[in-house]
């Protein structure tokens, strides 16, 4: 019975060391793709926001305050998706 506790001691060991190892893994995974996907979307935002303060025809105006607005939504999105990981 000893011997039995003391086998299945270690495995938990073991398996706890690689639970341990899986959930790093996961959170440098989760650090790379949080910068993966916030790092192409604010300077989509930040340019198109200099670009329409800077234009005087309202046609062009419009695209790039749509264009801001999706951006923004882009951001949003991946951060919810961000906080749910």
């Amino acid at each position: 019975m000893l011997r039995y506790l003391i086998v299945y001691g270690y495995k938990l060991i073991y398996i706890y060391e690689k639970l341990k190892q899986t959930e790093q893994k996961q959170k440098e995974f989760l650090d790379v793709a949080t910068h993966d996907l916030r790092i192409p979307i604010q300077p989509i935002i930040n340019i198109v926001d200099i670009l329409r303060q800077d234009l005087k025809n309202n046609n062009n105006r419009a695209f790039k305050s749509k264009l801001l607005d999706i951006a923004k939504r882009l951001m949003k999105s991946t951060e919810s998706i961000l906080d749910v990981c």
